[in-house]
């Protein structure tokens, strides 16, 4: 087990400054490479056009660095995965009648079901992480600005750089009889 102060995180340190003078060790989100490079080669092909598809925007984004290449070919390849098991419910169906000992049938859900689900739940994870849901995205964006990045303009609409896309959040009332004390009551009311 580890000793000591438990490390701030980089932007806490680079709020805080330098006091002491030490070699600081952090380096600047700015200067991390961004990915250029293909699909790794283990990837199958409709992964690869997962990757080819997703990646050029989550660069331009600055939401995919080269450390993040594995990460990303996961979810290419979970995709891919779902994708497939997806096309093989649609075909088969999501139960089968499967033979009993007593000579007849019954229903049972179809194997590919099961994997199907597994496989939403890993990409509902690594799609958090790139920021490829609306929620994620709003978080990952609003983080961004607050370290003072601003996303790139999207080529599609040269006006979206211009101004951050979200608002701020509002924050949560200090207690829940707080928010009921400003509830008003309803107007309906029976004398």
């Amino acid at each position: 087990m580890p000793r000591g102060r438990k490390s701030q995180p980089a932007e806490v340190k680079e709020a805080k400054g330098n006091p002491g003078n030490r070699p600081n060790k952090v380096v600047p989100t700015d200067t991390l490479p961004e990915d250029k490079g293909s699909a790794p080669e283990w990837l199958d092909d409709d992964a690869k056009t997962i990757w080819a598809s997703h990646a050029p925007h989550l660069q331009r984004s600055k939401l995919m660095r080269v450390t993040d290449r594995q990460a990303f070919a996961r979810y290419c390849q979970t995709l891919s995965d779902f994708l497939k098991t997806t096309k093989t419910l649609a075909k088969e169906g999501q139960v089968y009648d499967a033979p009993t000992t007593t000579g007849g049938t019954m229903k049972r859900v179809h194997p590919s079901f099961t994997v199907q689900e597994r496989l939403s739940k890993r990409l509902d994870a690594l799609e958090d992480r790139f920021g490829l849901t609306p929620r994620a995205r709003h978080e990952v964006m609003y983080r961004m600005a607050s370290m003072g990045i601003v996303p790139p303009a999207d080529p599609a609409n040269p006006n979206s750089g211009d101004e951050l896309p979200f608002d701020e959040p509002e924050s949560p009332p200090e207690s829940a009889v707080g928010m009921l004390k400003n509830a008003q009551p309803p107007s309906n009311s029976v004398n």
